[in-house]
């Protein structure tokens, strides 16, 4: 289909969703090291070994916060918050073929 949404003056919005604190960050790095040392345990292990999987699960938390604490104190200053960015128009047109419009006016109840 060659059916399109143009957006018309499109500007870029920044929304603070929460503030950082060393908890959090902590908290948020032992969750990611975690992972990557469940990934580290499959690919190194042998996974009937639960003490081995426990110990590269553990191992890659401590890691993993003591990263994500050490890059939060090197970067206080700069950036305390979390925020997520979306582009917005002013405003929006669909554009669809001639050959089209006979239908997406159907479909579209007008």
């Amino acid at each position: 289909m060659a059916i399109a949404i143009v957006g018309d003056g499109i500007r870029t919005v920044e929304r603070v969703r929460a503030r950082l604190n060393y908890a959090g960050v902590a908290i948020n790095g032992g969750i990611r090291g975690s992972w990557l040392g469940l990934i580290a345990a499959i690919i190194f292990t042998d996974l009937t070994d639960a003490r081995s999987v426990a110990f590269w699960v553990f191992t890659g938390a401590g890691v993993g916060m003591l990263f994500n604490i050490l890059r939060f104190s090197l970067m206080r200053n700069k950036r305390s918050f979390m925020s997520g960015s979306m582009v917005v128009a002013k405003e929006y047109a669909v554009q669809v073929p001639a050959d089209l419009v006979a239908q997406a006016n159907q479909i579209s109840g007008l």
